[in-house]
Formats: C-alpha cells, sequence, structure tokens
C-alpha cells in the first residue's frame, strides 16, 4: 500500500526530488500551493512507513518524494487518495482506488527515485530478505542483477505488480530467469 514502502517489493508496489511532478510548475504558479499538497502527500506517505523498519527515514522520503512527483498530486486526489486516507489507511493499495500507473509515471518515479537511492541495491535486498536465502544466493543476486533488470523490474512493480515478472514467457520474465534464475538454483529454490 502507499504507506507501506519498506515491505519486499513493495518499494516496489505502492507507491511509494524535485520538479518533475505533473503539478510543479503549477503548483509555483499558485504561490505554493500545489507544492504544499505535495508535501502533505509526503508527509502522509513518510508517516504511515513509520515503524516498518525495513528502510531508514532518508530511504522512506526518497520514495515518497519519487512516488508524488512522478504520479503527480492532481492524479492522486482526482483517484480520490488524498494525505488524510493515506494515514488512515496505510496498506491501501493505490489500484483500489482504481489509480493505474502509466509507463510513463512509473518511469518517471524510477527517474526521481534512482536521483536519491540505489534502486538496484533496493531491488537485491528486496528479492533476498523475503526468504531464508543462503549468504552465497544473495551475493549472486547482488551480483546478478543488472541495473537495467533493476529499473525494469521496478516500472513493471508499479505498472503490473510483481507478477510481471513471474509470469512466464514474456521478455522481463526471461531477463529475471537468466540474471537472477541462477541464484536461485543456489538458494534451492
Amino acid at each position: 500500500g502507499l504507506g507501506r514502502l519498506g515491505g519486499v517489493l513493495v518499494v516496489l508496489a505502492v507507491v511509494a526530488g524535485a520538479g518533475c511532478g505533473s503539478d510543479e510548475g503549477a503548483g509555483e504558479a499558485l504561490g505554493g500551493a500545489l507544492v504544499g499538497d505535495r508535501q502533505a502527500y509526503v508527509d502522509a506517505i513518510v508517516a504511515a512507513s513509520e515503524g516498518d523498519g525495513e528502510l531508514d527515514a532518508g530511504q522512506v522520503t526518497c520514495l515518497a518524494r519519487g512516488y508524488v512527483d512522478g504520479v503527480g498530486t492532481g492524479v492522486l486526489r482526482e483517484a480520490g487518495i488524498t494525505p488524510e486516507s493515506i494515514r488512515d489507511d496505510p496498506d491501501a493499495n493505490p489500484t483500489d482506488a482504481g489509480l493505474a500507473l502509466t509507463t510513463a509515471q512509473a518511469e518517471a518515479i524510477y527517474d526521481e527515485v534512482s536521483g536519491c537511492l540505489d534502486v538496484q541495491a533496493l531491488m537485491v535486498y528486496s528479492l533476498t530478505t523475503a526468504s531464508a536465502m543462503p549468504e552465497a544466493a544473495k551475493a549472486c543476486v547482488a551480483e546478478s542483477l543488472s541495473e537495467d533488470l533493476a529499473e525494469d523490474m521496478f516500472v513493471a512493480i508499479y505498472t503490473s505488480g510483481a507478477e510481471a515478472f513471474e509470469r512466464p514467457g514474456t521478455p522481463l520474465y526471461d531477463q529475471y530467469e537468466r540474471e537472477v534464475g541462477p541464484c536461485l538454483e543456489v538458494a534451492g529454490g
């Protein structure tokens, strides 16, 4: 959900920089009203993520800003997602509110987040902490997961969910299997 940025692949599933959001320029033109709205969303996501313990405060803030800037506050409002609703139900999923992100929006989130966070390392962390994976397998994933695949997975998770790289026969699945599959064999999975 929007508030659970730190869970395994949620980074990937949320939700949840300066300046690439669709409302940023309009907010500045209106004397900062929408910029303040942006900060309210960021603050709500950060507050809803407190206690997850998987990411530090800086990482959560980076993800929250990337999400809000990549999607835009207007799009969130139109979907009925408010800072209050995020605080009230931190486990809510944006897709439940009818918010379906486009590839361009997910790429914008990635661009924002990759400016303040090592997305590849975060993906490795997410993939290797979900289970009791042996150290050799964790090291294999860290060596094998390319930056390109990390970006493609990140974008796919925001547009299609984690299933996007778990569906046999898709290009992303094939790339995931080539890069990470041998590591899973090391892990016994």
